[in-house]
């Protein structure tokens, strides 16, 4: 006991990773009971600040945070409010968020313990103690087989804590709930009332209609709180969770749920055999595991071994009840975005068991995706950085900027909103505004270019952020919507330092509003003044702006002006001409990749950034040299 209580506890800051703990950490009860806030705004603020600490639960939406609001406090209401506007807007009463407030940890723990127990309604009592944990014993309303039922909370020293139910750990992971507490009483508070709040499984109760499995006890289920359901047999699961679900309607656990089989129109008899067959197949099918495959091939990479368990676990399954790994998913995702006609032709193969389409473009759509940004996607960039353990130089990068040419076309699009038209002119809130206010009326055009804005990190991390419907972009447009997202980024942690495009006239016009001379391309970042942002052109586009002014320079019909060098010689793209088909002559040519799409482009190869590379690299700096030498030679013959 001494040991325990002169322990001291080191200053390491142990986060909640898990949705319920978090939420009783954010929120507590308002001391005004007439006090109301949006719901919406309660919500998103929650969100902002889960952000903040890189903590995002993509299973957490409004409605199931509704439901654990109303769970986790129930003295909170909820009510419509309608607004001058005429529209409804849902209001929470009763609660708020809790301020911020740093606590500071004691080190006598059970000091800490007792003031909450002191403080907790519910009879809570200190059953024992160690050297390293604390324990403590709930009361609850039920019993079993006569034995009254304890909630065990073991306090460790390592601020960890379990829950122990009937001689059975309770998986706290599981239940979204973290085992990690702080010494504090507000701590140890909300841990004792997130235990009383968890509902007890009761088992299923015994009828005629049903048939359980083999693995099963038989139980005297009391609830002494309930007198007329006093004393009723209960069937329970041998590897039951002892807990309901918290938001859950079920007074069982989902595994005693599952043990349950609808015997309508069958017999007891036959209802056994089909459940034998269904466990002996499933067991055939389970038969080659990961284990096997290891030692038939031991020097097999982990991700091989993943991908052949999964081939002989689908093989003889309906394809509609194939399961796959995310890895697998993953992969095959990337094949079908390279080519959906070659991921088909490979999928008929019957080489291999594949994915079907649909299933991937359930996965790639997961996210529906709409013009302009959305906090959904910086959140599941958020959360691939993190599930790809991207180092901390990896959320600093630069946005891309990048506009191509589309197909004009109008699609209707059904939604849960109602009917929506895809394809017309959309460049965010802002821009459509200017453009009205430009115009003097509202109009909507069809677009017939795509703006992508594309985040790239230092250390290789790509991922789309935006898009947005033009009618090619112009720079006042592009000014807005290009800090916007370098504002968004800073809010989902992540840091823009530079630009990357190409030398269209409006991103040279967009350049120029940024930098009043040529001498540095360095701007200040009007989102955080202590970082600046770096304004560079594409080096591929560069490199192909410099071909295609060499192409249409000669003396020849079609050729539209002679450059000069700063040495007052010309330079035709004729040269270029010459010493390709000199080149052709030769046995050992020197420069290899030369073809006629080089030299003669078409309007589609003008396009191609590697054919101007190839055209104005070292070799063909060589080629024109030698090429130079061999008309010296002959002249001087």
């Amino acid at each position: 006991m001494g040991l325990f209580c002169s322990y001291k506890i080191q200053t390491i800051q142990l986060k909640s990773t898990f949705f319920i703990c978090r939420l009783i950490d954010h929120l507590e009860k308002s001391g005004n009971i007439n006090e109301e806030i949006p719901f919406r705004t309660l919500f998103e603020t929650y969100k902002f600040e889960n952000i903040e600490e890189r903590e995002i639960h993509g299973d957490v939406n409004i409605e199931t945070f509704s439901k654990y609001i109303r769970k986790l406090f129930p003295e909170a209401g909820f009510h419509r409010k309608r607004l001058p506007n005429g529209q409804k807007m849902r209001m929470i009463r009763g609660l708020h968020l809790r301020q911020n407030v740093p606590n500071t940890e004691e080190s006598n723990v059970i000091t800490v313990i007792q003031k909450a127990l002191d403080h907790f309604s519910e009879e809570v009592d200190i059953s024992g103690q160690t050297a390293h944990q604390i324990i403590c014993c709930m009361r609850t309303k039920f019993k079993i087989n006569g034995m009254e039922i304890h909630k065990i909370i073991k306090f460790n020293v390592d601020k960890s804590w379990e829950l122990w139910i009937a001689g059975k750990e309770v998986n706290l992971q599981q239940a979204k709930i973290s085992k990690y507490f702080q010494f504090t009483t507000n701590s140890v508070l909300g841990v004792l009332h997130i235990v009383s709040m968890m509902e007890l499984c009761e088992g299923i109760q015994i009828t005629k209609s049903i048939v359980c499995s083999r693995f099963h006890t038989i139980e005297d289920f009391e609830n002494t709180c309930d007198k007329e359901n006093t004393g009723r047999r209960r069937i329970r699961s041998m590897i039951c969770q002892k807990l309901t679900s918290l938001i859950g309607t079920s007074k069982a656990c989902v595994t005693c749920q599952r043990m349950i089989f609808d015997t309508s129109g069958k017999s007891q008899g036959e209802i056994l055999k089909e459940k034998d067959k269904n466990e002996q197949r499933q067991q055939k099918n389970n038969s080659t595991t990961e284990e096997d495959l290891r030692q038939m091939i031991p020097n097999a990479p982990p991700e091989m071994i993943t991908f052949l368990s999964s081939q002989t676990n689908n093989i003889s399954r309906n394809p509609k009840g194939r399961r796959w790994p995310k890895e697998v998913i993953s992969v095959f995702l990337q094949l079908y975005n390279r080519s959906p006609l070659g991921y088909e032709a490979l999928r008929q193969s019957n080489l291999l068991v594949l994915p079907s389409p649909s299933l991937l473009l359930l996965y790639k759509n997961c996210v529906k995706q709409k013009v302009g940004f959305m906090d959904e996607i910086f959140e599941w960039m958020l959360n691939e950085a993190i599930r790809l353990q991207i180092p901390k130089e990896g959320y600093f990068g630069g946005i891309i900027l990048d506009e191509m040419a589309v197909q004009e076309d109008l699609q209707i699009e059904r939604n849960s909103k109602g009917i929506e038209l895809v394809g017309l002119v959309d460049k965010g809130e802002e821009g459509n505004l200017c453009s009205t206010l430009r115009q003097g009326q509202k109009i909507r055009k069809l677009g017939n270019h795509i703006l992508q804005l594309v985040f790239l990190g230092f250390t290789g991390f790509r991922f789309p952020i935006a898009h947005f419907v033009s009618d090619q972009i112009q720079a006042y447009d592009m000014y807005s919507l290009f800090w916007e997202a370098t504002d968004k980024l800073q809010m989902f942690g992540f840091t823009c330092v530079y630009t990357s495009m190409d030398g269209a006239q409006c991103n040279r016009t967009f350049l120029n509003m940024h930098v009043s001379t040529m001498q540095t391309t360095i701007v200040q970042n009007p989102c955080n003044y202590e970082e600046c942002v770096v304004f560079m052109m594409d080096y591929s586009h560069v490199i192909k702006k410099l071909r295609n002014n060499i192409l249409k320079s000669g003396i020849k019909k079609g050729c539209t002006r002679n450059v000069t060098l700063v040495t007052g010689e010309n330079i035709q793209w004729q040269m270029f001409c010459d010493a390709y088909h000199w080149d052709k002559q030769n046995a050992l040519q020197i420069h290899r990749r030369l073809t006629n799409e080089h030299l003669y482009p078409s309007t589609q190869s003008k396009m191609r950034n590697h054919l101007a590379e190839q055209v104005m690299d070292t070799d063909m700096l060589h080629l024109l040299k030698s090429t130079r030498v061999h008309l010296i030679m002959v002249v001087t013959k």
